[in-house]
Parts: C-alpha cells; structure tokens; sequence
C-alpha cells in the first residue's frame, strides 16, 4: 500500500509517503501483559533490549526531517531481527 500511495501522489506537489512500522514499545501498557512475554521478547533481541516511545519518537522525527527525497519505504524501527525471530 505504501508504494501504492507513493506512485499516486508522489507526482503532485513532492507528496512523499513512506511508512513507520514499530516493533515492540515498552510503555505503561507492558505492565498488562506477563514477565515471560518481555523476557521472551528480549531472548530474541539482536540489542538484548527493546526501545522506548521516547526513541521511537526521535527516529520518526529523524526519518521525516531528514530523508527529503525518499518515498514509498517501509522503515522498521525495532530492535530485533527480521519478522521479530531474531535470525
């Protein structure tokens, strides 16, 4: 769907779409689910540490201000590997 968008709209004015795609997000919300979910989830980890919503922010920011020219990209912000196996 994002490349979809990008070759649509991309034409008019430098519209650029691209897409964030958040991994794992330690926030209050994590107090909910079970110890072993997070400890299984870092056991996984190529940083052996998940990311805040405070440096999820930053990339956001960093991804938008930054990369004027890029358009139709799916950007995965996490911290473990491909589809979160960590392989």
């Amino acid at each position: 769907m994002t490349k979809t968008l990008a070759l649509e709209w991309g034409p008019y004015n430098g519209i650029r779409i691209n897409c964030v795609a958040p991994g794992m997000i330690l926030s209050s919300g994590m107090k909910n689910y079970p110890e072993k979910t997070l400890d299984g989830f870092l056991a996984n980890s190529w940083l052996v540490r998940a990311l805040s919503s405070r440096t999820h922010a930053w990339v956001i920011l960093l991804f938008v201000n930054l990369i004027a020219f890029q358009c139709g990209d799916d950007m995965a912000i996490e911290s473990s590997g491909p589809h979160g196996n960590g392989i």
